[in-house]
């Protein structure tokens, strides 16, 4: 079997032809090699938890990404995320209970199918 192209290199060059699509022309070689450099960085970085997912609804598709690792942001940009954070303590609590309704509602037909049944 021939090699495939990595899924990282199959984007970049779907990114470079879009590119130069948009253009009109194409890149020389240096604006492509920095392109390319550019990509490549936010390419390497892992996460050991990597779910990603399609749930196939009667109306529309939807995806999902959860992504979790160690956080290596520097201490200055942490700091900064944690205090935006503060002001929106409804809006999570509100995001979770949104998120959760399809448990909800699965507990709740539980419920009522169990509470139907003669004893």
């Amino acid at each position: 079997m021939p090699d495939q192209p990595l899924a990282s290199e199959r984007y970049t060059a779907a990114l470079m032809r879009k590119i130069d699509t948009m253009l009109g022309e194409p890149l020389s070689p240096q604006q492509r090699k920095d392109i390319v450099e550019a990509i490549a960085v936010f390419q390497t970085r892992k996460h050991p938890i990597d779910l990603r997912g399609v749930l196939p609804l009667h109306f529309a598709r939807l995806y999902f990404v959860l992504l979790m690792g160690k956080d290596r942001r520097s201490e200055a940009a942490a700091k900064e995320h944690e205090l935006r954070q503060h002001h929106h303590i409804v809006a999570r609590a509100l995001s979770i209970l949104v998120m959760l309704w399809p448990l909800y509602l699965f507990l709740g037909f539980i419920y009522y199918v169990l509470t139907a049944l003669p004893h």
